[in-house]
């Protein structure tokens, strides 16, 4: 099911995150063209990178806000 799904992914994205011997070793086992950590990353970069752009124009409007009243 969809929730059954998510929850084995986020069990996975903590064990790459933490536990990378033991990705490793089930990596070795049921992934080993390495595909599902690739989309991993590039999936934490993606939203890393969103998250950061963000904080940076939410930064912009605050300042932009302080100028207004100045």
């Amino acid at each position: 099911t969809k929730r059954q799904r998510e929850g084995a992914d986020q069990v996975m994205r903590y064990i790459i995150d933490n536990r990378p011997e033991d990705w490793l070793k089930l990596e070795q086992k049921y992934n080993e063209d390495g595909s599902y950590k690739r989309k991993y990353l590039a999936r934490k970069r993606t939203e890393e990178s969103n998250s950061t752009e963000n904080l940076n124009q939410n930064e912009a409007k605050k300042e932009s806000a302080e100028d207004d009243k100045s």
